[in-house]
C-alpha cells in the first residue's frame, strides 16, 4: 500500500500475526526507492520485483495489495476473442505468477503469448496469492479492514447458508444453467440454499435481492448481464445502503462488474469498501463469456472449479480457491480465445489469506475409550502387576462381521467393449449388489477415442444423482488407458494430458454418492459432441473402498475413538498370533453412544500362547525351503492384493500343513505324504494369515499373483524374475510362477479382461491363443484383444504370441534404441535392448520402428511362392497362409530361398539409388535402405526424383532392354524390370553374348557407343552399359544423333538411311532410325560401306571422312582407311582432293580416289564432281569410259 493508506491495515496485520502468521507492510515508496524493475522499470514493475524477491528469499505465501489502481496500479495485457480484443485487460496474475517477463519482446503490448522465457507464453502459474483491496480513502481501507476481520474472527451466523442467482441471459439462455450444477456438485446437501432464477414465468427483481443479501448468507454466486456500475439488478447507491450484519463473499460471471481500472469505484468495488455488503468478491474486469442455449460457457468452468475447490477439495483461503480454479482450466488456455481472457480478468478482490468458514462444527459426537492389558495369568481380568499392551489394534467392527474390513470391491462392466456413436450418446451399466453404503468410490476406464476433447463423460447413481467425470479433456490427444478418477488424486483430469494413464481427481466431485445406497444399477453415460473422430468403450469399472475405523494403543495400552455420531457400534480387539483374547470382552464388546457421551472402561485382557511364529512381511511370492528337525513353524504373512493367496506345500511321509487367519482360527488344511499339496484362499490386500508347517523336510512355495472376479483376471508380478503362461480357448487356463489356475469365460458373463504388471525383475510372458484375435505387443506392453476379451499386460520383458484358430494378426513395436526385427512364415520376432517380443503362427504380423534407433529388418520367405513388396515406409512379405510386414525400418532386407519368389521395390520422390547384381537388389535413399536377396523376379520402381541404377550382369549371357521410364535386364538365373529411373548404368561383366538394346525418348537424343561400352542420353534420361557384346541404339521422335567408334582392330562400319553398324572383333553396335550417323575410326584397318535411299542423295567426300546424306538421314564416316558410298543411280556427289598428291580412278560407274593412306570410292551415282582445289599433285586415270555424268574442276592431271 502506500505511506497514506499503511496505518488502516495494521489492525489486519495484528489480528493475523495473532494467529500465527508472519505479516509485513510495505510502502510503495518504499519499493521505488529500493527496486529498479526488470523489464520497463514503471511502478507495477518494480512491485512485481520485489514480490518475487520476497517469495524467494523470505517464503512469501500471501500479497494483498492495498489500494486502487492509483495507488497500486494494475497491469494491462493483451487478450482476443475473435474479433474482440483488448490491448490492456486488468489482471491481478501480473504480480502471482513471478517466472520470466511479461513483455518479452519490449513493444507496447504485455502478456502475449510469446512475451514469456525465451519468446514463449507467459506464466500463467501462480508462485504467491494475491488479491486486492481496491480502497482509495481510509475510511474505505478502514471498512475493508474491519469486514475482513469480523470473518475471519467471529462465527458467521448463516455459515451454512448460499444465495445463487441466475438471470435471463437471452430469449434462450438462463442464468441457472450455471448454479444448478454448482448446486448439486459442490454445496453440501444439509446447506440452506436460496435459489432466485428468472424462468420463462418468473423474474426476479433488485428488491429480492437486497433483501436476501441483508439477511447475510455466506457466499453469493451470480450470473447474469452487468457493466462497471450494475450487477445482479443493483447499482452502486444500491449496493452502498445494504445493511448486512454480517459480510458474505460474492462471485460473479457478469461482465465488467470488476472493471477497477475505467471507474473510481466499479460496482466490484463498492461491495468491499462500505462498511457492509461483502469481504470479498471474484468478478470480471471486462467481458465474461456464455454460450446461448443449454451448453455452459467458458466463465461457468471458472465458476465451478472455485466452489469445487472450497467444497470438495477443502482449499478454504480464498486466493488460493481463486488460483485453483485457475489451475484446473488451464489446459483450456490458449494462445488466444475466451478461457486466456477469463484466466486473466477473475481477480479477486479480497483478502487471499482469509479463509471460508463452512460452517463445520456439525452434530456433537461422542467417544469410545478403553484399554488393552497384557493378561499375564490368562484369567481374563486385570491382576496386580498386568500393565497395557503397546501397539494392538482395536476397530469398530461395523458390519459385526468379526473381522477388521479394510479392502476395495471391484465391479467391471460386462457390456463392453461398445462403440461410442459419433456423434451421439452410449450408456453401459454395471449391477453392484451386497455393498451397502457408499464411503468412497473411484472409477476405473478404459477407452479407445481420438481427440478425446469431443467427450463428455457422466455417472448415474442408482438414485439418479448425476456426476461430470470429465468434458473436452486432452485436446486433439487419444485415449483413456487405465485411467482411475478418484477424489483424492493430486491431479485434476482437467491438467492432464492425453493419453490418460493413472489417478486424476473428476472435473464434479464423486463424495456426491457417499452416504447413498451403492447397491442397484450404476450407469455410464458418454457423449460424443462432434463428428469425424470415433472410438471405443474399451471397459470401466466401479472401486468401493471400505476401511473400517480402528486405533492403535498407546505405551499404556490406551485407544480412543472420537468425534463418532450417535448409534450402537461393536468395538473388538484384533489379537494377534501367538496371543488370545480372555474374558468377557474376548468376542467384543457392544456399545450404544448417546450424542456427546464418552462410553470409557471398553478394556480388552490379551495373554500370549506358545508359538514359533518366523514373521516374512509382505508376500507376493516366496518359496520355505525347510531342513530336517524344523519341527512345527508359524509363519506370518501379509497378503499383498486381493485375490488368491496359493500354497504349494511338499512334504515328508509326515506332516500337515495349515493355513490359519489373523487371529490364528485354521481354515484350511492338508496332510502331507510326500506329495505336492495346493491349498488356495481368497484374501484381501492386507489381510494376515499364518501358514503352520509341520514335520520333518516340509518345503513351500506362496503365491498372492492371481485376483479374480466377474469382470476378469488381474495378474501381479513381483521383484524378481516372473513367467506367465496363459492359453486363452474353450478354457482359460493359467500358470503364474508354477502355481496353475483354472477359469471357463462363463465365470466372467463372457466378457473377459486380464491385466498383469511384472513389476521388476526380467519377467517373460507366453500366450496362446485359440481364438481369432488382434495383438499388440511393445517393449514392456502386450495389449490382446478377442471380442470381449481383453489381455492387457505392462512391465513384461520377454513375450511370446501364440496364435491358434480364427484369424490372428500381431503388431510388435520398437524401443528407442537399436531393434531387429526378423520375420519368416510362422515366427516373428522383434528384439532390442533388454526386450524381446515373439508372434508364432499368425496370420498377419506386423513390426513397427517409430520410437526411434537405427532399426533393421529381415523378412524370408516360405518353400513356396511369396512376393517381397518393399517401399521407403514398409516392406511386406507375403505368401500361402502367412502375411509379414515391417514398416518404418531404417533397414530392410527381404530374402528368397525356394519357390518362384518376385521382389517388388519402390523407391521415394526424392533421388534415390539402386544397385542390382544377380544376387541382390538394393534400392536406397533419404531415410530408407530395402535391398532383395537371391530373388529371380525383381521389380523397381523409382517413383519421383532424380533416381539412378546401377546395374551388374551375370557370368552368363545377359539381356538389356532400356526405354525411357522402364528396362528390363535378364539373364539365366534372373529377370529384372525397373521403371521411373532417369539415370541406368549397366555392366554385363562376363559372357560371351551379351545384348543391350537402348530405346531413345521423344525428345532430340544422343548415342554414344564403342566396344565394351554405349550411352544413350536425352532429356533426364540417361542409359549407359558396359562390357556387353551387342549394343543397339533405338532413336524414334526428335532430332537424334549417334556416334559409333571402332576397336583397335579391323572395324567395318556399315550405314543405310535406316541404321549404322559398327562391327569387329567381339563387339558390335547399332544405331537404328537416328538422324545422324557418325562412324570414326581409330587404330586397325577399317572399312566403311554407306548406302543411300530410293531416292535423290548426296555424298560428299574429303580426305578425313565422308558423309552420305538423304531425306531423313544423315550417314557419315571419319578416319577410315576404306569408305565406300553406293548409290542407286539417281544420286550425286563430290569428290574434294586433299592438300597432297592424290589420284582418281574412273571405272564406269565407280569413281575411286586414293589419298594419302585412304581409299574412297563412289559408285551407282548419277552425278559426281571431283574437285581439285586444296594443292598437291592430283591426277586421273580413266580405266573404263564412265557411264555416269562426271565433271572435273581445278588442276587434275
Amino acid at each position: 500500500t502506500n505511506a497514506a493508506l499503511a496505518d488502516q491495515f495494521q489492525p489486519l496485520l495484528a489480528q493475523k500475526e495473532s494467529r500465527g502468521l508472519t505479516t509485513r507492510l510495505v510502502t510503495t515508496e518504499w519499493i521505488t526507492a529500493n527496486y529498479q524493475g526488470t523489464e520497463n522499470h514503471d511502478l507495477a514493475d518494480k512491485i512485481r520485483e520485489f514480490i518475487a524477491d520476497s517469495y524467494a528469499n523470505h517464503g512469501t505465501r500471501w500479497v494483498l495489495l492495498g489500494g486502487d489502481t492509483e495507488v497500486i496500479p494494475v497491469r494491462g495485457v493483451y487478450a482476443s476473442v475473435g474479433s474482440t480484443v483488448d490491448y490492456a485487460l486488468p489482471t491481478d496474475m501480473y504480480y502471482a505468477c513471478l517466472d520470466g517477463p511479461w513483455n518479452g519482446d519490449g513493444d507496447a503490448v504485455w502478456g502475449e503469448a510469446n512475451d514469456g522465457s525465451g519468446g514463449g507464453d507467459i506464466d500463467l502459474i501462480p508462485e504467491v496469492y494475491v488479491g486486492r483491496a481496491p480502497v482509495s480513502t481510509t475510511t474505505e481501507a478502514a471498512n475493508f479492514v474491519a469486514k475482513t476481520i469480523l470473518y475471519e474472527t467471529t462465527p458467521h451466523p448463516n455459515a451454512t447458508t448460499a444465495l445463487l442467482l441466475g438471470e435471463k441471459l437471452d430469449a434462450n439462455t438462463y442464468g441457472s444453467y450455471s448454479s444448478i450444477p454448482i448446486r448439486n456438485t459442490t454445496i453440501p446437501q444439509d446447506w440452506n440454499v436460496v435459489e432466485l432464477y428468472d424462468s420463462s414465468g418468473t423474474t426476479w427483481t433488485a428488491a429480492d435481492l437486497v433483501s436476501q443479501l441483508n439477511a447475510s448468507p455466506n457466499f453469493v454466486n451470480h450470473l447474469g448481464h452487468s457493466n462497471e456500475v450494475y450487477n445482479a439488478r443493483l447499482v452502486n447507491s444500491t449496493v452502498a445502503g445494504l445493511t448486512n450484519a454480517f459480510p458474505f463473499f460474492m462471485y460473479s460471471q457478469g461482465c465488467n462488474a470488476g472493471s477497477i481500472d475505467t471507474h473510481d469505484v466499479s460496482i466490484a468495488e463498492q461491495y468491499v469498501v462500505d462498511d457492509h455488503g461483502a469481504f470479498g468478491v471474484v468478478m470480471n474486469s471486462r467481458y465474461g463469456w456464455y454460450i446461448p442455449g443449454s451448453t455452459p460457457g467458458g466463465s461457468h468452468y471458472y465458476a465451478l472449479e472455485f466452489f469445487d475447490a472450497v467444497f470438495n477439495e477443502n482449499i478454504l483461503h480464498a486466493g488460493q480457491a481463486n488460483f485453483d480454479s485457475k489451475m484446473d482450466n488451464l489446459f483450456r488456455v490458449t494462445a488466444t480465445g475466451a478461457y486466456r481472457w477469463i484466466h486473466f480478468e477473475t481477480n479477486l478482490l479480497g483478502d487471499p489469506e482469509t479463509m471460508f468458514q463452512l460452517g463445520d462444527a456439525g452434530p456433537q459426537t461422542g467417544t469410545i475409550t478403553g484399554h488393552v492389558y497384557d493378561d499375564a495369568n490368562g484369567n481374563g481380568q486385570l491382576d496386580a502387576g498386568e500393565t497395557g499392551k503397546a501397539g494392538e489394534i482395536v476397530y469398530l467392527d461395523l458390519d459385526n462381521d468379526g473381522y477388521r474390513d479394510h479392502g476395495t470391491t471391484v465391479f467391471e462392466s460386462r457390456d463392453t467393449p461398445q462403440t461410442i456413436p459419433d456423434p451421439g450418446t452410449l450408456y453401459s451399466t454395471i449391477d453392484v449388489s451386497g455393498v451397502g453404503t457408499v464411503r468412497d468410490l473411484n472409477v476405473r476406464l478404459y477407452v479407445s477415442h481420438t481427440y478425446l476433447s469431443d467427450l463428455t463423460v457422466s455417472l448415474i447413481g442408482p438414485d439418479g444423482t448425476r456426476v461430470q467425470l470429465f468434458s473436452g479433456i486432452g485436446g486433439s490427444g487419444d485415449n483413456l488407458i487405465n485411467t482411475v478418477l478418484d477424489d483424492q488424486a493430486e491431479i485434476s483430469i482437467n491438467l492432464g494430458a492425453a493419453p490418460f494413464t493413472g489417478s486424476f481427481r473428476p472435473e464434479e466431485a464423486l463424495a456426491a454418492f457417499n452416504g447413498k445406497s451403492a447397491d442397484g444399477t450404476w450407469t455410464l453415460e458418454i457423449q460424443d459432441t462432434f463428428s469425424w473422430d470415433q472410438g471405443t468403450l474399451e471397459g470401466w469399472s466401479l472401486e468401493f473402498v471400505d476401511n473400517e475405523p480402528f486405533a492403535v494403543t498407546d505405551a499404556t495400552g490406551a485407544f480412543a475413538f472420537d468425534n463418532l455420531p450417535a448409534g450402537d457400534y461393536v468395538v473388538r480387539h484384533e489379537a494377534t498370533v501367538g496371543s488370545e483374547d480372555t474374558g468377557a470382552t474376548a468376542d467384543g464388546v457392544a456399545v450404544t453412544l448417546s450424542a456427546g457421551q464418552t462410553v470409557a472402561g471398553i478394556d480388552f485382557y490379551n495373554s500370549d500362547t506358545a508359538v514359533q511364529i518366523v514373521d516374512l512381511g509382505q508376500v507376493d511370492y516366496t518359496a520355505l525351503n525347510r531342513a530336517t528337525g524344523d519341527g512345527s513353524v508359524w509363519y506370518r504373512l501379509q497378503a499383498s492384493h486381493d485375490g488368491v493367496l496359493s500354497v504349494a506345500v511338499t512334504g515328508g511321509s509326515i506332516g500337515t500343513a495349515t493355513l490359519r487367519d489373523a487371529q490364528g482360527n485354521a481354515i484350511a488344511a492338508s496332510n502331507l505324504a510326500g506329495n505336492t499339496q495346493r491349498l488356495d484362499w481368497l484374501v484381501q490386500e492386507g489381510q494376515t494369515f499364518f501358514l503352520e508347517l509341520s514335520g520333518d523336510n516340509v518345503d513351500a512355495r506362496i503365491a498372492n499373483l492371481v485376483s479374480a472376479d466377474a469382470q476378469g483376471i488381474v495378474l501381479f508380478g513381483t521383484a524378481g524374475n516372473d513367467h506367465v503362461d496363459l492359453t486363452i480357448g474353450d478354457t482359460i487356463d493359467l500358470v503364474v510362477n508354477g502355481f496353475d489356475y483354472r477359469y471357463t469365460p462363463n465365470d466372467f458373463g463372457g466378457a473377459f479382461h486380464l491385466t498383469f504388471d511384472g513389476g521388476e525383475g526380467t519377467d517373460s510372458v507366453d500366450v496362446t491363443m485359440n481364438v481369432g484375435h488382434t495383438a499388440k505387443a511393445a517393449p514392456g506392453n502386450l495389449y490382446i484383444a478377442a471380442g470381449q476379451t481383453v489381455v492387457d499386460m505392462t512391465g513384461v520383458e520377454d513375450i511370446t504370441l501364440r496364435g491358434g484358430a480364427g484369424l490372428d494378426v500381431a503388431h510388435l513395436y520398437d524401443s528407442a534404441g537399436n531393434d531387429v526385427f526378423t520375420a519368416r512364415p510362422g515366427e516373428v520376432v522383434l528384439s532390442g535392448p533388454g526386450y524381446v517380443l515373439r508372434a508364432l503362427n499368425y496370420d498377419y504380423a506386423h513390426g513397427y520402428a517409430t520410437a526411434g534407433g537405427t532399426d533393421v529388418a529381415h523378412l524370408l520367405d516360405s518353400a513356396g511362392n511369396d512376393s517381397f513388396y518393399a517401399t521407403p515406409d514398409y516392406a511386406i512379405m507375403r505368401g500361402d497362409g502367412f502375411y509379414n510386414r515391417a514398416k518404418h525400418f531404417e533397414y530392410v532386407h527381404g530374402y528368397h530361398s525356394t519357390g518362384n519368389d518376385i521382389a517388388l521395390l519402390n523407391g521415394s520422390n526424392g533421388d534415390d539409388g539402386l544397385t542390382f547384381r544377380p544376387e541382390y537388389a538394393i534400392l536406397r535413399g533419404d531415410g530408407f535402405y530395402l535391398r532383395a536377396k537371391n530373388f529371380g523376379d525383381v521389380v523397381v520402381r523409382g517413383n519421383g526424383g532424380n533416381d539412378s541404377a546401377v546395374l551388374m550382369g551375370s557370368a552368363g549371357n545377359d539381356w538389356l532392354t532400356a526405354r525411357p521410364g522402364s528396362t528390363t535386364f535378364t539373364g539365366d538365373t534372373f529377370d529384372l524390370t525397373v521403371s521411373q529411373f532417369e539415370s541406368i548404368y549397366a555392366n554385363a561383366q562376363a559372357g560371351t553374348v551379351d545384348v543391350a538394346m537402348i530405346y531413345d525418348t521423344a525428345g532430340n537424343d544422343v548415342f554414344t557407343a564403342r566396344p565394351g561400352y554405349g550411352r544413350l542420353t536425352g532429356p533426364n534420361y540417361s542409359v549407359a552399359v558396359a562390357n556387353f557384346e551387342y549394343v543397339h541404339g533405338y532413336g524414334s521422335g526428335g532430332v537424334d544423333v549417334a556416334h559409333l567408334y571402332d576397336s583397335a582392330g579391323n572395324d567395318v562400319f556399315n550405314a543405310n538411311p535406316t541404321q549404322g553398324v559398327m562391327r569387329g572383333n567381339g563387339f558390335y553396335l547399332r544405331a537404328k532410325y537416328f538422324d545422324y550417323v557418325h562412324g570414326y575410326a581409330g587404330e586397325g584397318d577399317d572399312t566403311a560401306y554407306l548406302y543411300g535411299s530410293a531416292g535423290a542423295d548426296s555424298a560428299y567426300v574429303l580426305s578425313t571422312h565422308t558423309v552420305f546424306r538423304g531425306n531423313g538421314f544423315y550417314n557419315r564416316a571419319k578416319l577410315f582407311e576404306h569408305v565406300y558410298a553406293i548409290g542407286d543411280r539417281n544420286d550425286t556427289g563430290r569428290i574434294n582432293d586433299s592438300a597432297g598428291d592424290d589420284k582418281i580412278n574412273v571405272l564406269a560407274d565407280r569413281l575411286q580416289i586414293y589419298y594419302p593412306g585412304v581409299m574412297s570410292e563412289l559408285r551407282g551415282f548419277a552425278s559426281l564432281v571431283a574437285a581439285s582445289t586444296n594443292g598437291g599433285h592430283d591426277s586421273r586415270t580413266v580405266l573404263s569410259e564412265p557411264v555416269l555424268n562426271l565433271q572435273w574442276t581445278g588442276s587434275w592431271s
